[in-house]
């Protein structure tokens, strides 16, 4: 289609002759497309990384059909000037606390285990004693007493209680991993109504690590993704100093971000947490394609101010179009390269859709953004005049003289690109694979510090489940 300047330009002129048209026609595919928003569904769990049918992922839905095993919550209490967990009332508060966790729907009420639901295991004169640790009604003597089983008890060691007696902890598994987020906000509740005290709380585990990040998400993508718009929006205003200049990508932005996620929520596919990229990523791609259109638009008609807006038009697609092109295919050949290759579900589903999103862009820089021109009329760019009297602007002469000094000093310049070739390797050599969950979270998050609590003094919140099947 773009092979030859005069079959371009013919395109163009046909495509520009019914403006309002095409315009109709690219809102009715960006409103079919970013329809589907209101159905996108949130993964955030670490199991979305497995692929379909991989062993551990097998075993780990047969061990959740035959036993029942979820993801949990844990809410750690610790003691202030180093007393023990084992004082009347915070013995009866984690009775009080595991039993409202309990009663939680999305929470297994059988599955909640606390030194307030255990009960210790002794042998005396040849009977077998299992006594609770917590009874209703008790005083410093029955804490004592319990105080002295529970160190007799090795398995309750580090586990319900941590080994210095200062810090107890209550586990929940919930019903469905799906709803994390709302029960992670409803133990918060809980721990959060405790009548005043001195104890301090902590709320982790995998099903409050994974709840939260699902709300972490969308808290980032609120502050992230209009803050995006803003600056792109910002950059083309400052680089064309024309308010005219604003539609034409914010409709290629709209289009393509919108639509690619629009498709991908029709399609079934997850918002994973690596998908809150790909709207960054979609808008900055796809922004370039209309600052490059414009750019030739404003360049030709500082050139000749008198020409009809449409004739600018036409000539900058036609100039335009075929580097877009190619751009734009090599684009997609890299995000379609990562799809091919990952097994990862939500990198491929990242890398598939974004290569849409790059497709879009071009779809609607070419056939969208011209009509969009002709309508506005963009009047000329302030920041273009000095190609009316064919002189090079400021930047232009910056970046004269680095080519000059590039072309006169070329040892030097190549020098200097080695050199710091070998830094950024030796720097990427030092790249570790981070794949904990709770490290997408700012080091001073309570979840993230809890988390690291957690894992300190207890025997941790997140279980390696082994699956024996004897055939």
């Amino acid at each position: 289609m773009f092979t030859r300047n005069q079959n371009t330009a013919r395109f163009f002129r046909r495509l520009t002759s019914q403006p309002v048209s095409a315009l109709m026609i690219a809102l009715i595919i960006i409103g079919a497309t970013a329809s589907g928003l209101g159905k996108l569904v949130k993964d955030t769990s670490v199991k979305a990384f497995i692929p379909l049918g991989h062993p551990s992922l097998v075993a780990d839905d047969k061990a959740r059909e035959i036993f029942g095993l979820t993801d949990s919550v844990a809410v750690a209490l610790v003691t202030p000037d180093g007393q023990t967990v084992f004082e009347p009332q915070t013995l009866d508060l984690i009775a009080t606390l595991s039993d409202q966790i309990a009663a939680l729907p999305n929470i297994h009420s059988d599955r909640v285990a606390s030194i307030a639901t255990e009960s210790s295991i002794r042998g005396e004169d040849g009977a077998v004693l299992v006594d609770s640790y917590v009874v209703p009604g008790m005083n410093r003597t029955d804490a004592a007493d319990s105080l002295e089983r529970w160190q007799h008890m090795p398995p309750h060691q580090g586990t319900l209680v941590s080994n210095d007696a200062k810090s107890a902890i209550i586990i929940a598994e919930l019903v469905n991993s799906d709803t994390a987020d709302q029960t992670y906000q409803s133990v918060l509740e809980i721990v959060n109504s405790t009548s005043p005290t001195a104890l301090e709380f902590h709320v982790a585990g995998p099903g409050a690590v994974s709840g939260f990040l699902s709300s972490y998400i969308d808290q980032d993508a609120r502050k992230l993704q209009p803050l995006v718009f803003v600056l792109v929006l910002g950059f083309i205003y400052f680089a064309f100093r024309k308010l005219s200049a604003l539609p034409g990508p914010l409709f290629v932005i709209i289009g393509a971000a919108g639509g690619a996620l629009g498709i991908m929520s029709w399609s079934g596919v997850p918002y994973y947490a690596i998908t809150n990229a790909l709207p960054v990523i979609v808008v900055a791609i796809s922004v370039a394609d209309a600052i490059h259109i414009l750019s030739t638009y404003y360049r030709y008609q500082a050139r000749e101010p008198s020409e009809p807006v449409r004739e600018v038009v036409i000539a900058s697609m036609t100039n335009m179009a075929r580097p877009i092109t190619l751009t734009t295919l090599t684009t997609i050949a890299g995000f379609v390269g990562i799809g091919a290759v990952s097994i990862m579900p939500p990198i491929t589903a990242f890398a598939w859709f974004a290569a849409l999103g790059v497709l879009l862009a071009w779809f609607f820089s070419i056939f969208a953004l011209p009509n969009l021109l002709v309508l506005i009329k963009p009047g000329p760019s302030p920041a273009f005049t000095s190609w009316a009297d064919n002189r090079p602007s400021g930047v232009g002469k910056f970046l004269a003289h680095i080519g000059a000094y590039s072309a006169t000093r070329y040892k030097t310049v190549l020098s200097a690109f080695l050199a710091l070739a070998v830094v950024v390797a030796i720097g990427a050599m030092q790249l570790r694979i981070d794949r904990s969950q709770v490290d997408n979270f700012a080091a001073d998050e309570p979840i993230r510090v809890a988390d690291t609590f957690i894992n300190d003094n207890f025997a941790g919140s997140a279980f390696l489940d082994v699956l024996i099947d004897t055939g």
